[in-house]
């Protein structure tokens, strides 16, 4: 639906005998919302078996018409709309604004001097481990903050933008964490773990092998029994989850 068509005022009294008397968008301080969901609440309303129109102008009605038609509980939004017409007071966004950068006093406006330029030359940049931690800070935020927004009143507009946040948040932490990743790889921090078993392997076999010979040229050990106590004394270290765990070569 096009900005126009949805601004578009009721030509004419419908069913239900209502006419909304502004565009859509009058009523977006009223109620807190987008054009957009205001539309939505027409349709619904038109599309009703008779027709029901929101009754926008009398926001103390729009509690009732929410619980005809939605078998969700009534938004906080509209329970305020309605609290606020009773009263007789004005939207938030309703109270007099001055321009930015202005001061009414006694029917004049009065320049304010624009904001000192911000001074970033004593801020430290992120390291990409700070970078990583803030960004799971941040996307963990991002979904409790979605999660508690449906529970209260569930809109799908405002569902599919928190989540396009979400995945936009992730996508960074993969990206952050893959230039980590890299970056450990061309300093040597991290290493193959394939290249650690092949040589940890050599290093324990020639080990094997130096003590074996050992037993047996020095101590006389029949090369059998040698061979068994070696296997027995590295039987630990093949079982480690950086060797191939196999035994070592055997001597001639």
């Amino acid at each position: 639906m096009s900005d126009a068509s949805e601004d578009l005022n009721l030509s004419a009294d419908g069913p239900g005998g209502r006419r909304r008397k502004f565009p859509l968008k009058h009523y977006v301080a009223i109620y807190g919302t987008k054009v957009r969901a205001l539309a939505r609440w027409n349709a619904i309303g038109l599309s009703a078996d008779p027709p029901d129109e929101p009754p926008l102008d009398f926001p103390e009605e729009m509690p009732a018409w929410w619980g005809r038609h939605s078998p969700h509980k009534v938004p906080p939004k509209l329970l305020a709309a309605a609290a606020r017409h009773r009263r007789g007071e004005a939207p938030p966004a309703a109270v007099d604004e001055k321009p930015h950068g202005t001061t009414a006093r006694s029917g004049a406006t009065e320049t304010k001097p624009p904001p000192p330029p911000a001074d970033f030359g004593s801020v430290e940049a992120l390291t990409l481990s700070e970078l990583l931690e803030t960004s799971r800070v941040a996307v963990s935020f991002l979904i409790r903050q979605q999660r508690k927004e449906a529970e209260q009143s569930f809109d799908s507009d405002n569902f599919a933008r928190r989540q396009r946040e979400i995945d936009k948040m992730l996508e960074q932490i993969r990206k952050t964490e893959s230039s980590i990743e890299s970056i450990r790889q061309k300093r040597g921090e991290l290493v193959d773990i394939a290249k650690v078993r092949e040589e940890l392997q050599r290093v324990h076999t020639a080990m094997a092998m130096s003590l074996e010979n050992e037993l047996v040229d020095t101590l006389k050990i029949p090369r059998e029994r040698a061979r068994h106590f070696v296997n027995d004394w590295f039987a630990h270290l093949r079982g480690s989850e950086f060797t191939s765990g196999t035994a070592p070569a055997v001597a001639a």
